[in-house]
Order: C-alpha cells, then sequence, then structure tokens
C-alpha cells in the first residue's frame, strides 16, 4: 500500500474514501489525524520492548503503528472488516502484532491469554467506551496502565470525587482499581469527522497490591443496587439482598464499622470507602 500520512486530513479523507468507508456514527467512528495528541497518547503510554499492549479500535492505524514499532507485543482488535483490511494491508507484517477482527464487547479476558497486556491503549468508540472500560476494570488481571480518549464528559464521570453529581458507578469503578488523571482535553477538529463532543485523554496507573480489591461481582451488584436509588439512604440497601443473608444482617454494621451514617447517600460515599465495604463483606464469617 502507498505510504499514507494519516495526520494529514485530506489524506486520511483520501484513504477512506478510496476504500469506500463512510465513518459510522453508530459506532463512534471519529477518526483522529492530530499528530500532537498522537504523540501525547503515545507519550502517556509509555510502550516499550517489555510491553504487551491491547489496543481497542484500531480504525486506520494512526496510533496503531506508533505502538506497534515501540512495543514487545501489540493486540489490536478491530470491528469493522474495510478498516481490519486497511490495518491488515498496512502493518500486518509486523512480527510483533496480532490483529483480531472482531467486536471487543464480545472478548473476555481468557481471549489475550497468549499475550496477556499490560497496557491498554484506545481511541475508544464514542458508542461503546463506557462499556468496554467497565469491562476492562473487571478483569481478574487488568492491564497496569490505561490511556484512553473518551468523550469528555465520560472523562469528568471517570474523574469525579464523591459528593459531586458526576460521581458513580463509572467513577468508582475505575477508581477503585486505578489513579486515574485527566491529561488533555480535545478539541473535536482533531478529529474526521469532528465529533458534536469535546474529548479528554485520560491516564489511569493501577494500584500497588495492597490497595487493589478482589471481590469485583459484588462490588458492581452493590454499586448498581445503591445508585439505581441514588438519593436513597443507604440504610434501605441491606433490604435489597434478601437474598443473601449475610449481606442482609451485616451490610448496616460494616457502614458502621467504617464510621458511615446509614443517612448517607450513595455518591457521598469514597471509592476507597465502597472498596473497603465490599473488602470488609467479603471476610469470611
Amino acid at each position: 500500500m502507498k505510504q499514507i500520512k494519516l495526520t494529514s486530513l485530506s489524506q486520511v479523507r483520501t484513504l477512506l474514501q478510496s476504500n469506500e468507508i463512510r465513518p459510522s456514527k453508530a459506532m463512534g467512528q471519529n477518526f483522529l489525524f492530530d499528530a500532537n495528541i498522537i504523540r501525547i497518547i503515545t507519550d502517556a503510554v509509555e510502550p516499550s520492548k517489555k510491553d504487551a499492549i491491547l489496543e481497542v479500535g484500531g480504525g486506520l492505524g494512526v496510533l496503531t503503528e506508533m505502538l506497534v514499532e515501540n512495543a514487545g507485543w501489540l493486540t489490536c482488535v478491530e470491528k469493522d472488516h474495510k478498516l481490519f483490511k486497511i490495518l491488515t494491508d498496512r502493518l500486518g507484517t509486523y512480527p510483533n502484532i496480532e490483529l483480531k477482527r472482531a467486536d471487543m464487547l464480545e472478548l473476555t479476558e481468557d481471549c489475550f491469554l497468549n499475550n496477556p497486556p499490560n497496557k491498554f491503549a484506545s481511541n475508544l468508540p464514542y458508542s461503546v467506551g463506557n462499556r468496554i472500560l467497565v469491562d476492562i476494570f473487571n478483569w481478574e488481571q487488568p492491564p497496569d496502565t490505561i490511556v484512553v480518549t473518551v468523550q469528555q464528559d465520560v472523562a469528568e464521570r471517570i474523574v469525579a470525587q464523591e459528593g459531586t453529581k458526576d460521581f458513580g458507578i463509572l467513577s468508582i469503578a475505575a477508581q477503585v482499581e486505578y489513579d486515574v488523571h485527566l491529561i488533555k482535553n480535545i478539541s473535536p477538529t482533531s478529529f474526521y469527522p469532528a465529533p458534536r463532543v469535546k474529548s479528554s485523554v485520560l491516564k489511569m496507573t493501577r494500584h500497588n497490591g495492597r490497595n487493589r480489591h478482589r471481590n469485583k461481582p459484588l462490588l458492581m451488584k452493590l454499586l448498581r443496587l445503591a445508585f439505581a436509588r441514588r438519593r436513597k439512604q443507604i440504610a434501605s440497601l441491606a433490604a435489597e439482598f434478601s437474598d443473601e443473608p449475610y449481606i442482609n444482617e451485616n451490610l448496616n454494621n460494616v457502614f458502621s464499622e467504617l464510621g458511615i451514617d446509614l443517612s448517607t447517600r450513595p455518591e457521598q460515599i469514597s471509592a476507597v470507602q465502597w472498596r473497603e465495604i465490599v473488602h470488609l463483606l467479603s471476610k469470611p464469617s
């Protein structure tokens, strides 16, 4: 394939047109071409020959190429068959890349056992970015580093602190596992086609072993039940576990042990406190 400069808007358009690709709004296809932002993302990932990196939504390969040239191994997942062909034609000869044509929402952690990723990098599709992130947060061994481009409002929810309107399940699911940092907000003009919303680059670094939580299914069940009724006081949450006697009988005691008043609402409880709640509920009786 003729060398294409994917940081040139005109060449990005030409490549898409020549392959009869019309960016799909339903699939959240907005192609990043801003060289400065691509450099910022790559610098945040810090790819090295020691790394196995997972990228989701390779698109035309602008970030993929930067990663594969510096990583020990790169697994790139792309759902769109036309984009997958472009990736294969452009980058398929690299010896340290595996290109998977698949829907990331249908893949599990076990699909990457041959080269378990210690880093995850992605310009996440707007349409499914949240769901992909939550899935990865809940892996048994999630990546140590995550660098993603997401909608700005999603980024604000991920970094939000307790007591704010943006704080919720996504904030807690990220923060119980990672230190989260907003690196840069991105103008819509950095993408083709330009989305109607602003975007942000986030970097997440996994906590050390002592601060990692283990019972992820229980955490997610607690959060979904609590935030389905976020304006209610947590005193009533135990009643939602009528089919789980141990939690039903001990949840309010755990709140008290942690100094959390039963009149507190879910969004007023920090990610660290939610992690401790799950830890105490997971102890053998």
